[in-house]
């Protein structure tokens, strides 16, 4: 019985051994896969005088097949620029801004190139140019690289005019030759964790006072026309509501020399809402905040829906100017729009940023 009582506190002893090495030092797991990251890297021109304020950014990749096609269009639009007669109208500068953003799906990468000029006249001009480049073979993709068939392109035409026509000023002989199924109507796209883009500039579907147009459409839709070498382990069930284009997370804002005033930086977001409480309700779709490290607010801007609100998915922006007042870092904070009211149905997003 001695024997059997001894033989029980030992088995006591070496298990709690056991637990508190385990409690210690978790077990590896060896197989666990890493999540990939795609570093872009951001590149500026800065050139301020009485007639031209150039303020351009642009990304790289250390890759020279890519790399230098992006380069080779930005010194073409510096030239350009550079190159024309100044007359002064109104005694302001002429001007040229270009942003970008990228988006990413797998190896896949879409950058969305905005580019504002200012040259005198009423208004400015505004143009968008998107390149999507697959990063294992370090090539240029079209939109047809990820379909199955050329049917596609209907499928996207369709889909295109009837989200334009709802909008309320919607002319349907412009949008319908627009976003008719021609490949030159859809060249500008970049490709997202769960959709395609398209953007569509002032004059291509709608008046410049309607502004850039775009048309969100999920993988969902397009699953029975997509390329099973790139969309075979697609999961068609994830959605995590909210999707923020841009800024990227841990992105460097810099101070625009562009901007008058004292509030020098300028932070552009913009992205998409598609359900799980994640919805616009009457052309907002929420609130974002910028907090820098200490949780002081240094901006705050609705979710503003420019298109028609009452569908999902659906295109948000927001404009924040701002001061870091010193601060390197911050938080961006997403909050929808809590119609309901009930606890249950808030939902927020952060994502943090950099001030240079």
């Amino acid at each position: 019985m001695k024997n059997k009582i001894l033989i029980v506190i030992l088995l006591l002893i070496i298990g709690s051994s056991f637990w508190f090495l385990l409690k210690e030092k978790p077990i590896e797991q060896a197989n666990a896969p890493e999540e990939k990251t795609i570093e872009v890297i951001n590149n500026s021109v800065k050139e301020e005088g009485e007639e031209r304020i150039i303020s351009v950014s642009y990304p790289s990749l250390g890759i020279e097949e890519i790399d230098k096609e992006i380069k080779d269009f930005i010194d073409i639009q510096i030239s350009q620029f550079k190159e024309l007669e100044y007359v002064s109208f109104s005694g302001a500068p002429y001007s040229l801004d270009v942003s970008y953003f990228s988006t990413a799906y797998k190896d896949i990468i879409s950058f969305k190139l905005n580019v504002s000029e200012y040259t005198g006249g009423a208004h400015g001009n505004h143009y968008v140019t998107c390149f999507t480049y697959n990063l294992e073979e370090k090539k240029k993709m079209s939109l047809g690289d990820f379909f199955n068939s050329d049917s596609y392109l209907e499928k996207i035409s369709d889909y295109s005019i009837n989200d334009l026509m709802k909008d309320e000023y919607a002319v349907e002989e412009w949008i319908n030759e627009g976003a008719g199924p021609k490949i030159e109507n859809f060249e500008r796209f970049v490709i997202t964790e769960n959709a395609f883009i398209f953007y569509f500039p002032p004059y291509q579907v709608a008046p410049y006072a309607a502004g850039e147009k775009q048309t969100i459409i999920l993988l969902n839709e397009l699953k029975d026309y997509l390329n099973d070498n790139i969309f075979k382990d697609y999961d068609f069930s994830i959605n995590k509501g909210i999707y923020v284009l841009s800024p990227v997370k841990g992105e460097i804002i810099e101070e625009s020399p562009t901007i008058q005033g004292d509030l020098k930086y300028f932070l552009r977001v913009e992205g998409y809402l598609n359900g799980d409480n994640w919805a616009p309700f009457e052309a907002v779709g929420g609130r974002v905040e910028l907090l820098d490290e200490n949780n002081n607010v240094l901006a705050s801007s609705t979710l503003e829906i420019t298109e028609y609100w009452m569908k999902i998915p659906v295109y948000f922006r927001s404009y924040l100017f701002f001061n870091p007042n010193g601060a390197k870092k911050g938080t961006l904070v997403f909050y929808n729009d809590n119609a309901s009211g009930l606890e249950e149905n808030e939902r927020s997003f952060s994502l943090p940023v950099n001030f240079k």
